[in-house]
């Protein structure tokens, strides 16, 4: 269900996707030898070792065989799939019989993070999720083959996202402790089978421990706290117990987000009573001390740790993931497995049936936005620009919880050979294409430097004849997107109009008046059908 969801909407449309996509498409047509003259004339390689090339090159390998859309598709598919089914091998490991809180994943792979674009979060979930398995079902008893599996897994975290990695790295360190704390009091075959445990561990941990600190210490160089007590505040253990944080679409989202914590709170319930009788095993040790750290990460750790961003809220789905897989190593009762399927499928099922409705009208807007890149020649600095990123047309709003229509240009980026200028992937140090210091658009086109004002709010705030005198180029096109009636007569928009009245014509208007094409001036054949530039005005 949940495939064929993303298969009959006309484009999955995700927040940052877009971008990953664009920059995934510059990617590949630099490894590739292609227009490199072009691209690197604006664009670095960041070549450093940090999380966030996973779905980098995950994307660029599909795009040698599909279209920018097509390619997402099977990107999306592929994680929506392997987040139940990786969190299934884990609950298998624990306990077979605890198979039924597979359904809850669901929940957890086609949510607030998938919408909001964080592909190489999701895909740590899964990664994580794999690690869980393996170590549980080989992890005392290791051989050398799945020690180097594991290793590399490991590594293969470290390229998605850091939370994971290092959860797993206190999953190993509490046997390491444990192993070494018995070493002295064990026989000599069980000693010989502790060191060889040990060494092992060793050898899973290591690769992706020295990958961390190196970037652990590189990104914390500026000087910024990572700690922020949280413990106080309402508003996150709220956000815990209830993340109606989640809500993209509409209210209703909220009670099922509600009903997952319910249902997740009624198995933890059951599970806590039955383990108050019995001794812990060794797993539920290295379950509970995750979770234990996994909660100082939540209420302790600051947002941008390590250079990162959205660490708490983060740091949650992997709290839930862990309360799931504790609840999962005790037998639960009929009644509470039949209830938890039951509700699972209902939520999830409900989820997608509200959603869609705004899903779908998001996508074919998308998709006629994309058909006017049919009007844009190859190697061209685009600037493009948007009135309505949460979906504002007219009375509707179609997505209040993410300004998911925000960045939907980097589809047209990734059809062709393009400079895009509000590529704000490339306008940070985390991701593989970075903006090189004196094209940086972020820093010289947006007229207020910041998250608030700029290149990519609302409205748009630039100043584009700076850029061009500060970086000796040129935007040769803007296109915007939108409905601008909200701000008519704010200074953005009055800029705005002045900027394109003196430098460049209109030269195509889509069919539903949201998409307009402007050509700079000096760029305009004799040919060209082209208008004075008419201000920005209400349809």
């Amino acid at each position: 269900m949940h495939f064929i969801y993303v298969w009959i909407l006309p484009v999955f449309v995700t927040q940052d996707g877009p971008c990953h996509l664009y920059n995934s498409k510059i990617f590949l047509d630099l490894m590739m030898g292609k227009e490199s003259a072009f691209y690197l004339k604006y664009y670095d390689f960041n070549l450093s070792l940090f999380p966030n090339w996973f779905s980098t090159i995950g994307l660029s390998s599909l795009l040698m065989c599909f279209t920018p859309v097509m390619a997402e598709k099977v990107f999306i598919s592929l994680l929506i799939i392997a987040l139940p089914l990786s969190f299934r091998f884990a609950l298998k490991s624990i306990n077979p019989r605890a198979l039924y809180l597979s359904s809850l994943a669901f929940i957890l792979s086609n949510n607030y993070f998938l919408l909001f674009g964080f592909y190489n979060f999701q895909w740590s979930l899964v990664f994580f999720c794999l690690f869980i398995g393996l170590y549980f079902k080989h992890g005392h008893s290791l051989s050398f083959k799945y020690s180097v599996l594991l290793s590399l897994l490991g590594i293969l975290i470290f390229f998605t996202h850091p939370i994971a990695l290092i959860l797993v790295m206190i999953l190993m360190g509490s046997d390491f402790i444990r192993f070494g704390y018995n070493l002295h009091t064990a026989g000599i075959e069980e000693r010989r089978l502790k060191v060889s445990n040990i060494l092992h561990l060793l050898l899973m941990a290591l690769p992706s421990f020295i990958l961390f600190v190196i970037y652990f210490f590189e990104k914390q160089s500026t000087g910024v706290s990572i700690f922020q007590n949280k413990m106080l505040s309402f508003h996150f253990w709220g956000n815990l117990l209830f993340p109606i944080s989640f809500k993209v679409f509409s209210r209703f989202e909220i009670y099922l987000i509600i009903g997952f914590s319910v249902l997740l709170f009624i198995n933890l319930s059951f599970t806590i009573f039955k383990l108050l009788k019995q001794y812990p095993s060794s797993l539920l040790i290295n379950l509970i001390v995750m979770l234990v750290f996994c909660l100082f990460i939540y209420f302790f750790i600051a947002d941008q740790f390590a250079g990162g961003g959205f660490i708490t809220i983060r740091t949650s789905m992997f709290i839930y993931i862990l309360l799931m897989l504790l609840s999962a190593s005790v037998d639960c009762n009929l009644r509470i497995r039949q209830l938890t399927i039951l509700g699972a499928l209902v939520i999830s099922t409900t989820m997608l049936l509200i959603r869609y409705p705004n899903q779908r009208e998001i996508g074919q807007l998308t998709k006629k936005y994309i058909e006017m890149g049919k009007h844009l020649p190859d190697k061209i600095t685009l600037l493009p620009l948007g009135f309505s990123n949460h979906g504002e047309i007219g009375s509707a709003i179609h997505c209040p919880g993410l300004e998911i229509l925000g960045g939907i240009s980097g589809y047209i980026g990734a059809s062709g050979q393009y400079i895009c200028f509000n590529n704000y992937e490339a306008g940070s140090d985390h991701f593989p294409i970075i903006f090189k210091k004196q094209m940086d658009p972020y820093v010289y086109m947006s007229k207020f430097y910041g998250n608030v004002y700029g290149l990519g709010s609302n409205p748009p705030s630039v100043d584009i004849m700076a850029y061009n005198k500060q970086s000796n180029c040129n935007v040769d096109y803007v296109i915007t997107w939108g409905d601008p009636t909200r701000f008519l007569r704010t200074p953005e928009i009055i800029a705005l109009n002045s900027q394109l009245d003196k430098a460049y014509l209109l030269k195509e208007i889509s069919p539903d008046n949201l998409t307009k094409i402007y050509i700079r001036n000096h760029l305009i054949q004799p040919n060209l059908n082209t208008s004075k530039h008419p201000k920005i005005e209400s349809r």
